[in-house]
């Protein structure tokens, strides 16, 4: 897929979310488009993410906000 067959189809799915949307030239590039690059690089953080986890590498804990967060995997001590 070319960079202008990507850009479109980054549109469409935002068309196909938010069907009475509008906006300028300037404000598609900003938020739709950009907004996309972002939802799909958060979705490939979250795959990153949750195959550390799955070999060790990193934990998820559950902040007092309820928000997840994601650290290093320590051992504690007297573990190796």
């Amino acid at each position: 897929m070319n960079r202008k067959e990507e850009i479109a189809s980054y549109i469409s799915e935002y068309l196909q979310k938010n069907n009475h949307a509008g906006d300028t030239l300037e404000g598609i590039a900003k938020w739709w488009v950009m907004a996309q690059q972002l939802e799909v690089s958060v979705s490939t953080v979250k795959e990153a993410l949750s195959q550390l986890e799955a070999n060790g590498f990193v934990v998820e804990k559950r902040g007092a906000d309820g928000r997840t967060r994601y650290q290093a995997c320590v051992p504690s001590k007297g573990e190796s």
